[in-house]
C-alpha cells in the first residue's frame, strides 16, 4: 500500500486538472469526512503508512510523503476512498508500480477514464490516475471513477464548506473532520447507546499539539449542530455518556453561534489508537 500516496499519473484531454473542490469527488453518505494536510503533519503520516505498509522502509516513506500536498477521505465501515492533489515526476510510475514492489497493473476497457489500474498485493487497495495531478485510492476503484468521472462534469452533491462549516484552514497544518452520520457512528461503537440525537451536523478540526511517550496528541475542536437547540441539555447530557464510555476525555459546552446555540466539544485526541481501532474492527 506505500505507494498508494505518490500522485502522477495518465494523462487525459478529457480529465485534466482542474479549480475544484476536490472532496466532492468522494461518495456521498460517508460515515466520515477528512482534509488532511500531509506536509504539516509527516510524523503523523508517517505513523500511518507504517500501520498499512510495515515493510516500508523510512527512506521511502520519506521520498512518497514529500510529493503529498492534502488528502481527502471518506470513510464508511470497511470503505475507505481517497482522493489526493499533488505534484510529481512523470518517471513516479515506471519507478514505484512495478511487480516485484508489489503491484499488478490491471487492464480493462471497461474502466471508465484511464482503463486501468494498479492493484496492491499487499493490501488489496487499487488506485488510478484521472490526470497528472490527482490521484483516486480505494478497494474498488472502479466505482471511484465513476464518481470522479459524474462529479467532474456535473454540480457537486457537497462541497468543502457543506462538510467543514467551522473549519480553520487558516491555522497551518489543521486536520478538518466532518461525521455526517454521528448518531449512527455512536451506536455502532457503543453497544445499547439507543440515544436518537437530534443532531444536523457534526463537524470540526484536529491539530497537533506534543507527543508524549511516542504517542501524537491532538486537540480536538468540535461543534455539535442541533436541529433544535431545545434539546440541547438532553443532547449534551447523552454525549457525556458516550464520550465516558468510550474513555475520551472531551470537555462540552453550550455555545452561540451566529444568533443559534451549539454544543462545542474539546479535548485530546490520539489518531493513532483511533486507526488502530478502526484497522482491527473493520479488518482493513
Amino acid at each position: 500500500m506505500f505507494s498508494l500516496f505518490v500522485l502522477i499519473g495518465c494523462t487525459s484531454k478529457n480529465y485534466s486538472s482542474i479549480e475544484t473542490d476536490f472532496i466532492s469527488f468522494l461518495p456521498s453518505g460517508a460515515d466520515i469526512y477528512l482534509r488532511y494536510p500531509v506536509q504539516q503533519n509527516l510524523k503523523l503520516s508517517q505513523e500511518i503508512l507504517t500501520i498499512f505498509a510495515p515493510t516500508m522502509s523510512k527512506k521511502n516513506v520519506n521520498q512518497l510523503l514529500k510529493r503529498l500536498d492534502t488528502l481527502y477521505i471518506s470513510i464508511k465501515g470497511h470503505q475507505i476512498n481517497a482522493i489526493a492533489s499533488g505534484s510529481f515526476p512523470s518517471f513516479a510510475l515506471g519507478i514505484i508500480f512495478k511487480e516485484k514492489n508489489g503491484w499488478k497493473k490491471i487492464k480493462d476497457d471497461s474502466i471508465p477514464i484511464t482503463k486501468k489500474y494498479y492493484s496492491s498485493v499487499e493490501s488489496n487497495f487499487q488506485i488510478a490516475f484521472p490526470n497528472q495531478s490527482v490521484v483516486l485510492i480505494s478497494k474498488n476503484v472502479t466505482d471511484l471513477l465513476k464518481n470522479y468521472e459524474k462529479s467532474y462534469f456535473n454540480p457537486p452533491d457537497f462541497t468543502e464548506q457543506d462538510l467543514f462549516p467551522f473549519s480553520k484552514s487558516n491555522i497551518s497544518g489543521v486536520i478538518d473532520f466532518s461525521f455526517p452520520n454521528f448518531t449512527n457512528l455512536l451506536q455502532a461503537e457503543i453497544k445499547g447507546f439507543n440515544f436518537k440525537l437530534p443532531i444536523k451536523s457534526t463537524s470540526g478540526y484536529l491539530k497537533y499539539i506534543s507527543e508524549a511517550d511516542d504517542n501524537l496528541t491532538y486537540l480536538l475542536d468540535g461543534y455539535v449542530d442541533l436541529v433544535d437547540f431545545r434539546a440541547s441539555k438532553a443532547a449534551i447530557a447523552a454525549l457525556k455518556i458516550a464520550f465516558r464510555t468510550l474513555k475520551l476525555n472531551f470537555e462540552i459546552e453550550l455555545q452561540d453561534n451566529d444568533m443559534e446555540k451549539i454544543i462545542h466539544v474539546e479535548g485530546p485526541f490520539y489518531p493513532i489508537d483511533f486507526i488502530n481501532k478502526m484497522v482491527v474492527d473493520n479488518n482493513l
